[in-house]
């Protein structure tokens, strides 16, 4: 180990050196005034690359006299949004005085350096789409019970990813849980120019409200060029907000400039209600400037709306191992993007074993034939394809006709189910894809080397041509060695999937129906799907202003 840092008064590690007998650190990556920020490689996953950020251990006791560290530890590293970094362990160090909290390495670079290299200039329409990714991990927190207050919002605690405008909101230092009872739980913490009234005053209570007026004061600093919003006591009632408006300087400001003059109000009682209300007047600001109907974090776009990517987006679904779930995937993204009003074209890649005619044969029996080795038909605004039960040679499939029927047809999204991505042609086929998601099941006795390497490669052909690959969990259950389950995949899993009881499910299929057709079952599992829904909607109807 080496000496201390002298900014946070915390000791600094030098390369090399091991935290908790796993964790080797391989440099600084950033210091602050609430802790040090290490990269760091994950031994126990063969070198997985990693971030921790050390800060010192602030013993907070609840009623019963207890340490809040574990609680609260726990509560970080259940949160799952794709906005939010995905931290896979905490823990105390006692000998130092300080914890850990170890998060997924994300690939980009802070708000606050993208800021300065675009000299401090970003369109309206931009600043308004970061804060409508930023409402929506505000408002998952603010779901939790009891609700997460973050506290720090500021340009250095978002991280932009490499290659888009996905952000993830990294800093949890001063994050608490809000609690009902209790006159006062708001120490004098947070950035000045970001931090909330309640905050520095020190005297009162902090909830989901303050996070409204942080992500003000962003975005005014980020409309503005870089000015930091001064909050004043008293503010007239009827028009608060002309006597700083014409300092944004982004065109159409006036209609950002009232919604912020709401954020920013002086009293918790006077500010906008929530993020889901910031969220609906942002997003107006949206629709008003570029056109296009973006999803809320809670709902799906109107149909009324503009698709910017151009003739939609194609999604291919494939599992890492046979059996894993992505054909119960793939046909359930389909069936919920129809409920949520997108058209869908689902198809069945070809190949030797078809299921789809079994799966859903109440709907392939009312079908037609599209040509001479697939079957059509239409529910609301899904159209399907799938193979006909007859097995075929690969060699002897005309695999041309059925890539040009898919790209003939015009849909929101086309969602493939491909049965193994180790075939010549699928591979080919899945490299031209917007969106590729792997299905992983709990079973890595099946994952093979082989498939992991070719996944490797399809990733960096994605990359290449600004296409995504994700990762979807499926068949989740509370067992012991869940954890680390996940933690063996290549990367954190965008989405969760439930594993369903198994008598329900097969009455569910043997009644000709789909899991989101049961009441009871269909509940968690369009929660679980939402983190891909979202993902969606955003490559969809990306910004034209971006």
């Amino acid at each position: 180990m080496g000496g201390s840092g002298a900014e946070v008064g915390l000791p600094l590690w030098e390369t090399g050196s091991i935290i908790a007998d796993r964790y080797a650190i391989i440099s600084v990556l950033g210091r602050g005034g609430m802790g040090i920020v290490y990269a760091v490689e994950d031994r126990k996953l063969q070198g997985k690359l990693r971030a921790i950020k050390i800060t010192p251990i602030s013993i907070e006791e609840d009623a019963g006299g207890n340490h809040s560290f574990t609680a609260e530890a726990a509560m970080l590293v259940r949160l799952n949004h794709p906005n939010l970094p995905h931290i896979v362990d905490a823990f105390p160090i006692h000998r130092q005085a300080v914890y850990a909290v170890v998060m997924d390495f994300i690939h980009g670079e802070t708000l606050a350096a993208q800021f300065q290299k675009r000299q401090r200039q970003i369109p309206l329409l931009e600043v308004t789409q970061l804060g409508l990714q930023l409402c929506s991990a505000l408002n998952y927190l603010h779901r939790q019970t009891p609700p997460m207050v973050h506290r720090d919002l500021k340009p250095s605690n978002i991280m932009i990813e490499d290659g888009g405008g996905h952000l993830r909101l990294i800093d949890f230092g001063i994050a608490r849980q809000a609690k009902a009872n209790g006159s006062q739980d708001t120490a004098k913490l947070g950035t000045p120019g970001f931090a909330a009234p309640e905050q520095y005053q020190g005297s009162g209570r902090s909830d989901p409200r303050t996070d409204v007026y942080g992500l003000g004061a962003l975005l005014y600093y980020l409309a503005s060029g870089g000015e930091y919003y001064e909050p004043v006591p008293v503010v007239p009632r009827l028009e608060p907000h002309f006597k700083w408006k014409g300092r944004l300087k982004t065109e159409g400001s006036a209609m950002l400039a009232h919604v912020l003059s709401r954020m920013l109000a002086y009293r918790l009682e006077e500010r906008t209600a929530n993020m889901e209300q910031v969220e609906r007047e942002l997003l107006a600001i949206v629709q008003l400037t570029s056109g296009d109907h973006v999803r809320l974090s809670s709902g799906f776009p109107s149909r009324q709306g503009h698709i910017s990517a151009e003739n939609g987006i194609t999604i291919g679904v494939c599992p890492l191992s046979p059996g894993a779930g992505a054909t119960f995937a793939a046909i359930t993204l389909a069936k919920l993007l129809g409920q949520g009003g997108l058209s869908c074209l689902a198809a069945e890649f070809p190949s030797n074993r078809p299921e789809w005619h079994a799966l859903l044969p109440s709907q392939y029996a009312s079908g037609r034939q599209a040509f001479h080795q697939f079957w059509t038909w239409q529910e609301g605004v899904i159209q399907w394809l799938a193979q006909k039960p007859v097995q075929i040679e690969q060699e002897t499939f005309d695999f041309e006709k059925w890539e040009l029927y898919l790209h003939q047809r015009h849909y929101d999204v086309k969602i493939v189910d491909v049965s193994s991505f180790n075939e010549p042609a699928a591979g080919e086929w899945l490299t031209r894809c917007q969106l590729v998601c792997i299905v992983a099941d709990p079973f890595p006795a099946k994952w093979q080397q082989p498939q992991l390497r070719c996944l490797q490669m399809l990733q960096q052909k994605l990359n290449a041509q600004e296409g995504r690959l994700v990762w979807l969990a499926n068949k989740d259950n509370r067992f012991v060695e869940r954890e680390q389950w996940l933690y063996l995949l290549p990367k954190r899993p965008l989405a969760v999937l439930p594993m369903l009881p198994a008598a329900e499910w097969l009455k569910v299929l043997w009644s000709g129906k789909w899991v989101t057709e049961d009441k009871r079952l269909s509940k968690p599992v369009k929660q679980s799907f939402d983190p891909l829904l979202v993902l969606i909607s955003r490559m969809l109807y990306k910004g034209k202003g971006k």
